[in-house]
């Protein structure tokens, strides 16, 4: 019938649509029926819903933002609960194309940086959980994801943590910043976390710490640069063919 997303029975006629109800059904998921190309979209604090795109790629074509930076493909808010899964994202309008501030779960996506994308996802506050057959590819020269600890904004954000888990099988391509607002430095180790478990990784780690003691343990992956400084107590690096592997 031309519909391009279902929750439960119900099916509906755009994805922008499916999410508005969403946001009204706590908990449930969103499955998509076909190829969507849409605007963008916010989730809000409360929000918590999974969208499950069966295969499926959303192309999205108009961004969204705070006022006067409306320039992220999605931007989930503080106290928001988003799972992605089973799909393909991608935009050539989004200069982020996920803004996240709550708490998010990837599981088998391709995140897809376009041709003005500076970051793939970026991370000012909350969990990200990145499992699965997730592959996040940067436009050439920018960043796959960041982490960030931003407490001065006015907002109450807080810890920020990204996690790679043990199931994690896909590969990132890109920079990967390391960093904060430079107003909470005797915290800011303890407030943002990178943790690698798995998953092969194409990246060059900017630490604007600058003495490698960022709050960044990779336990096990298969790395393009070496990471020795970041190796967890217990991990161990070996180069193969001029790769390294933890």
């Amino acid at each position: 019938d031309g519909n391009v997303a279902k929750i439960g029975e119900t099916e509906y006629a755009t994805l922008a649509d499916a999410i508005e109800a969403a946001k009204s059904n706590n908990g449930c998921t969103i499955e998509l029926l076909d190829d969507v190309e849409e605007d963008g979209f916010k989730a809000e604090d409360g929000n918590k819903f999974t969208i499950d795109f069966k295969g499926f790629t959303y192309t999205i074509d108009g961004t969204v933002g705070s006022t006067g930076t409306e320039t992220n493909g999605m931007q989930l808010l503080k106290g928001s609960d988003i799972t992605l899964k089973n799909g393909t994202i991608k935009s050539d309008k989004a200069k982020i194309l996920i803004q996240k501030y709550g708490t998010l779960k990837i599981d088998d996506m391709d995140l897809i940086g376009g041709d003005v994308c500076q970051y793939v996802i970026s991370n000012n506050n909350g969990t990200t959980t990145i499992t699965g057959e997730t592959n996040i590819t940067a436009n050439e020269g920018w960043y796959a994801f960041d982490v960030y600890y931003w407490p001065k904004n006015g907002n109450g954000y807080g810890a920020v943590e990204v996690i790679f888990d043990e199931d994690m099988t896909g590969t990132v391509k890109g920079k990967v910043e390391y960093a904060s607002d430079g107003t909470d430095n005797e915290n800011w180790l303890n407030m943002a976390k990178l943790t690698i478990e798995g998953g092969n990784f194409d990246i060059v780690i900017e630490d604007s710490t600058g003495d490698g003691n960022a709050s960044i343990e990779i336990v096990s992956g298969n790395f393009k640069t070496d990471v020795s400084d970041y190796l967890a107590e217990d991990s161990y690096l070996v180069e193969i063919d001029g790769e390294y592997v933890v």
